[in-house]
């Protein structure tokens, strides 16, 4: 019996053979990826002065400076997202719910950035793309949620 490189480990009862993972799957993986080196790398990104612009309290950690908190929130996401990603390319539901929450957020947060004169279309876009990918029906199909197959508590 032989695999192709692209196939799903798991049997399509539908179909009774192998499902074989979309071209939209792939590029969400390209995309997450992207957006967690993105988030790694942007030092001009404060998370800290974006909180107190919402009115949020200043974080007061004893010796622990806002660019700090700034680093240790964007290496989090960025785990975060590359945690996401192993979940997406095995086809966890929780992986793309996940997602589909983050992304939401992160376009709410592009959005509020915008309004306040500091867009970061890049990101914004990357989530965009995201969201399109997402939505396609046959990445949905990956990840959809069979209720006959849960087992009763």
């Amino acid at each position: 019996m032989t695999f192709r490189r692209n196939t799903v480990a798991a049997p399509d009862p539908a179909r009774g053979r192998r499902r074989e993972r979309p071209p939209g799957l792939y590029a969400i993986i390209a995309l997450l990826l992207t957006n967690a080196t993105l988030i790694a790398l942007d030092v001009s990104r404060s998370y800290a002065a974006l909180g107190i612009g919402l009115g949020l309290p200043r974080p007061v950690l004893p010796g622990i400076s806002d660019a700090d908190v700034d680093r240790v929130v964007r290496l989090l996401t960025a785990g975060g997202f590359l945690v996401v990603a192993v979940g997406i390319w095995t086809l966890r539901r929780w992986a793309w719910v996940a997602l589909m929450i983050t992304v939401g957020l992160g376009l709410g947060e592009g959005l509020f950035r915008y309004a306040r004169g500091e867009p970061r279309y890049v990101t914004m876009l990357i989530n965009v793309l995201i969201v399109f990918y997402l939505n396609q029906r046959s990445v949905q199909r990956l990840f959809r949620h069979d209720p006959a197959a849960r087992t009763p508590a």
